[in-house]
């Protein structure tokens, strides 16, 4: 995992020296440093560079754009991996009221926050909570998706 760290820090370095903070190419090579940072437990490291992800792309992408959206969903995911889960039900509650503004209501990603929400309902021990999104979620995915069909 070291050597992905590693990988990943150069690949940021490269990039910022070549295009700049700001081009769309390094942010996301900061964002993957800064999965491979929370992967390693590194969660302090990931959360401080998600932010400055997150804040570079509210700048220049505008904060409805969907890469926007997944920087505020993966300091998300980091917050629950930090146990910070009044941080994180917070900040996934705000991806899927715009991800519901931005996608729609049965949009794929917008059905992924609710998961996301529910999920951190889990970790904090509301089951029934939980339950009734999970439910929510298949029965949006059925009227959405058409049911896999298994060839034996």
């Amino acid at each position: 995992m070291e050597d992905a760290e590693y990988l990943d820090y150069q690949m940021v370095e490269m990039r910022m020296k070549k295009q700049g903070m700001k081009h769309l190419l390094t942010l996301t090579s900061m964002e993957n440093l800064a999965v491979t940072y929370s992967k390693q437990g590194k969660y302090e490291e990931a959360s401080k560079l998600e932010l400055k992800v997150l804040d570079m792309r509210k700048r220049v992408l505008g904060p409805e754009h969907p890469n926007t959206l997944t920087s505020m969903a993966n300091l998300s995911r980091t917050y629950v991996d930090q146990g910070k889960y009044e941080e994180a039900e917070a900040l996934q509650l705000k991806v899927h009221d715009l991800s519901n503004k931005v996608h729609g209501p049965k949009h794929p990603d917008t059905l992924t926050t609710m998961d996301n929400i529910a999920n951190i309902y889990l970790q904090q021990g509301r089951c029934k909570e939980a339950e009734a999104l999970q439910l929510k979620v298949l029965d949006l995915s059925k009227k959405v998706h058409e049911p896999n069909i298994l060839i034996p």
